[in-house]
């Protein structure tokens, strides 16, 4: 028995490229600005235990991606950058919370914070190489049953 955070990885991005909504899906943080159109780079952000929901011999688990919406900031027109990430954000958590086991091992997307941070979007910016961005952060807290045994090595 071990972490295998994949298979949630990669229904995450399923859900995500279903809205229509994005140029591109990135299972990674960008390295080199992502070009032009909206976009959203899915990556690894925490991983810890929740002891609430283990036993004695068996762990569970909070996995928390981000779901990050970039759009450049010379995007034309200016004036709808908000909107457009705003939008993108908010209908990722709507999918999110339509789809709250999203996968087999998912016991539930933390919608409203039981475990930790809930389901949540903060904006921003960010620069890669030399284009800035507009930006929101989706967090996505999932809650994994049985990860870790405990007491076993190995």
């Amino acid at each position: 028995m071990s972490l295998d955070f994949t298979p949630a990885l990669k229904a995450l991005e399923s859900l995500i490229a279903k809205t229509g909504l994005f140029e591109g899906v990135n299972l990674n943080e960008p390295k080199n600005a992502v070009g032009k159109g909206l976009r959203v780079a899915v990556y690894l952000d925490v991983i810890e235990p929740v002891p609430s929901m283990s036993g004695q011999n068996i762990t569970s688990g909070r996995v928390v991606f981000v779901a990050r919406v970039m759009l450049p900031m010379l995007t034309e027109p200016v004036g709808t950058i908000d909107q457009r990430i705003g939008h993108a954000a908010g209908r990722i958590m709507q999918e999110l919370s339509g789809d709250i086991e999203l996968q087999d091992n998912v016991m539930f997307v933390d919608l409203l914070g039981h475990t930790g941070t809930p389901l949540s979007a903060k904006g921003g910016y960010l620069t890669i190489d030399t284009t800035m961005f507009r930006i929101m952060d989706v967090t996505c807290p999932l809650v994994l049953s049985d990860i870790w045994a405990q007491g076993v090595s190995a």
